[in-house]
């Protein structure tokens, strides 16, 4: 996805409840933006912005509008 300058990849992941999530949510990229909101079902709901690395600026694309999406798809699951 692009965001002005900036380039990647945004990902919705929906953790059950109860569990404890073993995937990094991209914690190893350098420059990744995670927000989380509890869904519907009790479930965790993460939005996770990684930048691309081949891109410069290396920025994770729309970092200052992910909280927000979180909490806008997080009703539907």
């Amino acid at each position: 996805m692009t965001d002005g300058s900036k380039a990647g990849t945004v990902s919705v992941v929906l953790v059950p409840k109860g569990t404890y999530s073993i995937a990094p949510l991209g914690a190893e990229v350098q420059g990744t933006a995670n927000a989380q909101s509890e869904a519907a079902s009790g479930n965790q709901l993460h939005v996770v912005s990684q930048p691309d690395p081949n891109v410069r600026p290396v920025e994770a694309p729309f970092t200052d509008s992910i909280a927000k999406f979180a909490t806008d798809i997080a009703p539907r699951f």
